[in-house]
C-alpha cells in the first residue's frame, strides 16, 4: 500500500534518532510517497540522519540550527531550489530554561515563552505580542 502522500513535500526538523516520533513521521510520510527534506542539528547528528535517510525518499539533508539566521536562510534556499510547495512540516524543536525543568510544565509562566533571546522560535510566533501579566 502507499501513495496517500504521493507528490507531497515534507520538512522534518531535528531529533531524527531511531525511536523519536519525528523519525516515525518521516518513515510514514516516505512510505506513503512523500519526498522529504531532513535537517540535523550539529555534526554529531549528521551520520544518524544520513543513515536513516537511506531507507526514505529524501530530496535533501540540510544542517539547521533554528537559532541561526544563516542556517534558516540556507534551509529556505534549499526548499526554494526544489521548485515545489512545502506541504508538511514536522518538528521537535524545544527550548527550556534550566530552572523551568525542575517543576511541572503547567507551572511554567507564559513569559518564559516570550523571554528576550535571539531565537527564530520567538520571532515566528503566531501571537501578536507577549501576553499581559495578570
Amino acid at each position: 500500500m502507499g501513495g496517500l502522500l504521493e507528490g507531497k513535500l515534507g520538512l522534518v526538523l531535528e531529533s531524527l534518532t531511531g525511536g523519536a516520533w519525528p523519525t516515525r513521521f518521516a518513515q510514514a510520510f516516505s512510505r506513503e510517497g512523500a519526498t522529504l527534506v531532513l535537517t540535523y542539528l550539529g555534526e554529531h547528528q549528521k551520520d544518524a540522519v544520513e543513515s536513516l535517510a537511506k531507507d526514505l525518499n529524501v530530496a535533501r539533508i540540510v544542517p539547521c540550527d533554528v537559532t541561526q539566521e544563516g542556517d534558516l536562510a540556507a534551509l529556505t534556499e534549499t526548499l526554494r531550489s526544489l521548485g515545489r510547495p512545502l506541504d508538511a512540516v514536522v518538528h521537535s524543536l524545544a527550548f527550556a530554561n534550566r530552572e523551568d525543568l525542575g517543576r511541572p510544565f503547567a507551572e511554567t509562566g507564559a513569559m518564559v515563552f516570550w523571554s528576550p533571546r535571539k531565537s527564530a522560535r520567538t520571532r515566528w510566533s503566531p501571537l501578536p505580542g507577549p501576553p499581559r501579566q495578570p
